[in-house]
């Protein structure tokens, strides 16, 4: 392909990928397709493949739903999910921290947190009587920084009443990173600038969702993946091996023990180490797909069974039936937001993220039997404080409404606007309702009612809570949807 000689920039100036394009192997070049023929192709060849030799990337601008959905769908797959991705910097904490030390004994042991440090923690005292033994002559040439500037720096540390360590990958990206922030850690404890206000230790990890991945599974360690609540949702049962991180997937792409890469977007064939090395392997898997927004390295290399399907871009607007579709991210100091887009999509071919990723998921893995489960909805409220009553994103007037599938509502013999009870379904011999909700058709996933937040609370159990936390839960509660006055009926009948 003559793109592989053009440089990233103007590789991705050629345009946005609005077609699913699988690579042709007869004519050379990517072929239009629909999103039917995608599907059907790109979930026949991962149920044919050893879910021990496949792998899934998430690229770090997925939103959290796409993330937390994809994480899903590879789990129910069985395969591994791939996460996204020093003496020197040691050195130069180190310095910091023995400036500390000194002037903590020139002040009569004045400087030092020994309240904080006597009592939360281990090791201060063989921990300092370390650092003294180190000389400032090693400190400056490890770290290339003049002894003057260290002690002025840690002065600073010393002066300051509250410190919010920040750390970025310039601490983490060695082979002993982990001490880097070991270092960083004991230098912040030394003054007690942890469990207070206005102190503590911020990892600056990325931007647009880069830190986001983890808390929505997207890891390859299976410890920190809430498993036992992933069996009891969804009833099956998670992968419990240990995945594959960055490193094992470029060495199995090289000895070809990688048999399928399936990408939510990204550049991984730019991402990864020894790139150079291993960009001619990403044409060896039977399968590579790459959802993407722009033609990228991978698209390059296709082998057996290449796919590009497309995505939109984050600044594209989302709208589904029920009005403006927004997605979250999280921020840096860990703050999730809304991302709503505002231009108009490239084609109306597009498929959202979330859509895309339940599509391929249920080509995959078939359709699975569902369960008619409510979720609150928020909108003009801030907590149980409600400030409106109109709800400006699904085009509705009044809170008295329960959103059902127009399926459903007709197979369950509801009409529009039919005044409803919700019961719980939680046998306990507790009545629990909420009346005089309407019947609304919604796009809505079928078997799944939707209602607003505080109206539809009733009906939830105070036991129905977080196992761990016991915070109240409030969604995926089982209700039973009766004509307005049935469930009195019924109960009477009782």
């Amino acid at each position: 392909m003559r793109q592989r000689r053009l440089p990233d920039h103007n590789l991705e100036k050629t345009g946005l990928v609005t077609y699913s394009l699988p690579h042709d192997a007869a004519c050379g070049r990517y072929v239009a397709i629909t999103w039917e023929q995608a599907f059907h192709g790109i979930g026949a060849r991962l149920r044919a493949l050893d879910s021990r030799a496949t792998v899934f990337y998430a690229w770090w601008r997925a939103s959290l739903e796409a993330s937390c959905l994809y994480a899903l769908y590879a789990r129910l797959c069985g395969r591994s999910t791939l996460s996204g991705r020093s003496g020197m910097c040691r050195a130069a904490l180190a310095g910091l921290c023995k400036r500390v030390i000194e002037r903590d004994e020139r002040a009569g042991g004045t400087i030092i947190d020994r309240a904080l440090a006597d009592s939360q923690t281990i090791g201060v005292g063989n921990f300092a009587a370390a650092i003294k033994q180190i000389r400032w002559g090693g400190i400056e040439r490890v770290s290339g920084l003049r002894r003057a500037d260290l002690e002025t720096a840690g002065d600073m540390c010393r002066g300051a009443e509250r410190t919010i360590g920040v750390y970025m990958m310039g601490l983490t990206r060695h082979v002993r990173g982990w001490l880097n922030l070991k270092m960083y850690v004991n230098l912040l404890l030394l003054r007690g600038n942890t469990g207070r206000q206005g102190a503590g230790i911020f990892p600056e990890r990325g931007h647009s969702n880069m830190q986001g991945k983890r808390i929505v599974g997207i890891t390859e360690q299976p410890k920190p993946v809430p498993n036992g609540m992933l069996r009891k949702l969804f009833g099956f049962d998670p992968p419990v091996e240990e995945g594959r991180n960055t490193a094992a997937p470029v060495r199995g792409l090289l000895d070809v023990s990688v048999k399928g890469v399936a990408s939510l977007g990204g550049n991984a064939a730019r991402a990864i180490p020894d790139g150079d090395r291993v960009q001619p392997c990403w044409g060896k898997p039977d399968l590579n797909m790459g959802v993407a927004i722009k033609p990228n390295r991978p698209h390059l290399f296709p082998g057996g069974h290449s796919w590009q399907p497309p995505r939109p871009v984050r600044t594209g607007k989302g709208r589904q039936a029920d009005g403006p579709q927004a997605v979250t991210t999280k921020d840096r100091p860990g703050m999730i937001h809304a991302s709503l887009g505002k231009r108009k999509p490239a084609s109306p071919r597009l498929k959202s993220e979330i859509a895309m990723t339940m599509d391929f998921a249920e080509a995959a893995l078939g359709a699975g039997d569902r369960t008619t489960r409510v979720t609150p909805l928020p909108n003009h409220r801030f907590n149980t404080t409600i400030h409106g009553i109109s709800d400006r994103l699904r085009g509705l007037t009044g809170r008295d409404t329960v959103l059902i599938n127009p399926e459903n509502k007709a197979r369950q013999g509801q009409t529009e606007g039919q005044a409803v009870t919700l019961e719980c379904a939680i046998d306990d011999r507790r009545e629990r309702t909420a009346g005089g909700p309407r019947v609304v058709g919604c796009d809505r996933p079928d078997n799944r009612a939707g209602a607003p937040y505080p109206e539809a609370n009733p009906p939830v159990p105070m036991r129905y809570r977080d196992e761990l936390s016991h915070t109240p839960a409030r969604k995926g509660l089982l209700l039973r949807v009766r004509p307005a006055g049935a469930a009195a009926e019924a109960r009477g009948a009782a």
